[in-house]
């Protein structure tokens, strides 16, 4: 299992400034491995803002194996995101 938000925690926020806003892009879909959400809040804790775009249809968050109600609450905004009309809503939304 490759742990993407301990990777980054871990290695890469040292580097990224604490004005920086983190875009994701992902399904929160964990494959039913453990969650990272510790490595999330500290990544949170860092810098200004976590924008997380979703791909998959709302319904389908929470189900099976997306953890999405873990990991929103570490986001300042959640989205779903899986075109672009979706992508100008969201532009439109955070800007």
């Amino acid at each position: 299992m490759v742990e993407y938000f301990a990777i980054l925690q871990k290695k890469y926020l040292p580097i990224i400034s604490p004005q920086c806003t983190l875009i994701i892009l992902g399904d929160a879909r964990n494959n039913y491995n453990r969650d990272e959400q510790e490595y999330l809040q500290k990544i949170e804790e860092h810098v200004r803002r976590i924008v997380w775009f979703n791909p998959q249809p709302r319904e389908a968050w929470n189900t099976e194996d997306s953890i999405m109600n873990i990991y929103a609450p570490y986001c300042r905004q959640v989205f779903e995101c899986r075109n672009l009309k979706q992508l100008e809503e969201v532009i439109e939304a955070i800007l």
